[in-house]
């Protein structure tokens, strides 16, 4: 699991996959005052993909563009809260910072995976917005998919799924049958009201996905060599 808003107690970012490696990347942690990053890398045999979450503070100043650039690589993937406006994710409103935040992209040609659907409600104001942006490599684009999901009782809508074909070739005693999975179960977790608070232990989080997944997914035996996805 990455963090970001580690000041604020921020969302995060949960890599959920079986039987494929990964190590953080020491260069994509830390701050840069105004910008909070983290990043994993993903190992595999045909390819290593890099996964960087990013928070941006809402402020008027702009994107650390040096910073974002040595992020925006072959095989990658930058998905976070940049606070970034622009109608082509799904904003009603654009600000400065949108336009640094395009020109970084079309010049390292990198594909925003937002569809326009909202990423962010406001119970406050009852408002929504598109604040989440995620960010690919062209290399990874035609193997991917993105959407949002309903809300577990943040105002951002943490859940951004991003599905990409991990090639990865090995025995495995278990392995989840999803096509057997209790839907209903799953719904049932899915629409759970959380309050996520600082207080809240990272273990505590990734125990209460597993346990519900355990319990509503069977899990059977694999047949020699097979090729599993993210």
């Amino acid at each position: 699991m990455l963090s970001e808003k580690t000041a604020a107690g921020g969302g995060g970012l949960v890599f959920l996959v079986r039987n494929v490696h990964f190590k953080n990347i020491p260069d994509a942690v830390g701050s840069s005052g105004v910008m909070e990053y983290q990043g994993l890398k993903s190992l595999s045999k045909d390819r290593n993909i890099d996964i960087i979450i990013t928070y941006y503070l809402p402020n008027n100043l702009g994107l650390p563009v040096d910073l974002m650039e040595g992020f925006l690589e072959n095989n990658t993937l930058v998905l976070g809260d940049l606070n970034a406006k622009h109608a082509e994710w799904g904003s009603h409103t654009t600000n400065n910072r949108r336009t640094e935040l395009v020109n970084l992209a079309n010049d390292k040609a990198f594909l925003f995976l937002n569809d326009g659907s909202h990423t962010y409600h406001s119970h406050s104001y009852n408002s929504a917005d598109a604040l989440n942006i995620s960010m690919i490599s062209p290399g990874l684009f035609p193997y991917s998919s993105w959407r949002a999901l309903d809300g577990v009782g943040s105002e951002h809508l943490p859940l951004i799924e991003i599905d990409f074909k991990v090639n990865y070739y090995g025995d495995s005693k278990l392995r989840w049958k999803f096509r057997r999975a209790d839907s209903e179960d799953v719904r049932k977790f899915g629409s759970t009201d959380f309050s996520f608070r600082r207080s809240w232990r990272k273990s505590g989080l990734v125990f209460i996905i597993f346990s519900a997944a355990k319990a509503s997914i069977p899990r059977g035996k694999y047949k020699g060599k097979k090729q599993i996805y993210k």
